[in-house]
């Protein structure tokens, strides 16, 4: 029993060695990082600040175009909804408000992938919380979270 004992705690010290290594292979990959991205950190930097000036007269920042998936995307995304439903992972309407956030994450009902502004998937957003909030389950849900701050799985 003394040498497997002895086994046992020679292996733990090879787990620890082995875990140092790999913790210092990591400090020394950061470390070049580091040092090969000194210029692009700088040029980061004024990019910020050239970005930050990009403001119109009402006080917004100008927005950027975002890369949506559009059918394919959707489709995936539902799939993924619906497969979880099937095994039982998620209830019925949680497969509802996953399907809503699939058609924001997709930016809609586009026929392909392309860019849309914020403001499309925002107000995308907004449609899907009001239909939602049209709906008991999805009432009962913030209800319940704002009474035991905790969610509700129903």
């Amino acid at each position: 029993m003394r040498a497997s004992r002895q086994r046992h705690l020679a292996g733990g010290r090879q787990h620890r060695r082995t875990a140092h290594a790999a913790q210092g292979a990591h400090d020394r990959a950061l470390a070049t990082a580091a040092k090969r991205d000194r210029f692009e950190s700088s040029q980061r930097v004024v990019v910020v600040a050239h970005d930050q000036r990009r403001v119109n007269d009402a006080g917004h920042a100008h927005q950027r175009p975002i890369r949506v998936g559009g059918e394919g995307v959707l489709a995936t995304l539902k799939l993924g909804v619906h497969l979880a439903w099937r095994a039982g992972r998620i209830s019925d309407h949680d497969a509802v408000v996953g399907r809503a956030l699939a058609n924001i994450l997709a930016g809609g009902a586009l026929p392909h992938q392309t860019t849309v502004s914020e403001q499309h998937l925002l107000d995308l957003e907004r449609e899907a919380f009001l239909k939602l909030c049209g709906e008991r389950k999805t009432l009962e849900r913030i209800q319940h979270t704002l009474k035991t701050g905790k969610p509700l799985r129903n």
